[in-house]
């Protein structure tokens, strides 16, 4: 596909029946057996729409023809910018097989250049799966950095999988223990893609793990879909593993599973990942929900427990950031 024959165009709506062949399955859900084809394409049209509800830009690359070859959308972030002291933005961006990595660089580059003229800009961040190596390679030259890469791993079966040791030092997690358990943040130390971050003050991203870790929490408190669970050592936690009811119904996607688990420990908490996790994916499953659980693939001892467990299919992406020049 001929990089010349392409033409950007800025949507103020997400068109109708928006096509984007097998590509459409890079929709931040690959791998998720629950979902189909259908299901990511609404997904991908719902995060389009999403970024404008929120202030954002969309833009497309259009063939001779009139068809939409490819996507982008810049959408400000306003409580992590608030948080971390600097203008924040997400950008995402999708296209169809076949489309020259420079087509998608002219169109990302353009929608971050006018995005720039509508709201303050400057840290642009873009989670891209491991598999779409034209928008991978399209941000690298527009001057994307890769923080992270991150891999999930989805259950919807134990089957095989050994009972774990340690598995009676694992309990449900109770109000009264919250301090207890948010002071374990203090000892996180494997790198995200928040940490490795020079442009983020490391204190910020301590206080948002503890702020995320206490929200997840207080969700388990109320009985909001969410399981907590803790992993103790000499009568103290050691450990804490959380995860939370996902609901696609907001894209219009009739599909519930546990997803956005957050699982912290202290140096004294060795031996404490392979039963918590177990557990996690145990009582989801009981519930009837698949359970999906993602982590930095430089996390080794994590990585090894995961495949150990023998998980379903398995998705990976970039985690990318961009510092918009003049922001």
């Amino acid at each position: 596909m001929c990089a010349r024959r392409l033409v950007v165009t800025r949507f103020h709506e997400v068109p109708a029946g928006l096509e984007l062949g097998e590509s459409s399955r890079f929709s931040g859900y690959r791998g998720l057996r629950t979902l189909d084809d259908s299901h990511h394409r609404i997904i991908l049209a719902e995060t389009l729409r999403s970024a404008l509800k929120a202030g954002g830009l969309c833009h497309g690359l259009s063939a001779e023809t009139g068809s939409v070859v490819a996507v982008c959308a810049v959408s400000p972030l306003e409580w992590d910018g608030s948080h971390f002291g600097l203008p924040m933005a997400r950008l995402f961006v999708a296209s169809s097989p076949g489309v020259e990595p420079v087509s998608i660089r002219g169109l990302a580059e353009t929608t971050l250049a006018e995005a720039a003229d509508s709201f303050p800009l400057r840290h642009v961040s873009a989670n891209i799966d491991i598999d779409n190596y034209e928008c991978v390679n399209a941000l690298l030259a527009s001057g994307f950095e890769i923080l992270d890469i991150k891999r999930s791993f989805f259950w919807s079966r134990l089957d095989g999988v050994p009972t774990p040791k340690f598995l009676s030092r694992v309990s449900e997690y109770e109000r009264t223990e919250r301090e207890e358990v948010l002071s374990l943040v203090e000892d996180i130390s494997f790198d995200t893609r928040f940490s490795r971050d020079p442009q983020l003050p490391q204190d910020k991203v301590v206080a948002m793990y503890r702020l995320w870790l206490k929200q997840l929490l207080e969700r388990a408190e109320k009985g909001q879909g969410c399981i907590a669970l803790v992993f103790r050592k000499a009568g103290k936690i050691r450990a804490c593993g959380v995860i939370g009811e996902t609901d696609l119904a907001a894209y219009g996607v009739p599909v519930t599973f546990m997803d956005k688990g957050l699982y912290v420990s202290s140096r004294e908490g060795i031996g404490g990942y392979f039963p918590v996790i177990y557990q996690l994916a145990r009582l989801s499953l009981a519930r009837g929900m698949v359970a999906r659980t993602m982590v930095s693939l430089n996390n080794h001892s994590a990585v090894r427990v995961l495949e150990a467990m023998r998980s379903g299919s398995a998705s990976t992406c970039y985690e990318m950031r961009f510092l918009y020049p003049g922001g």
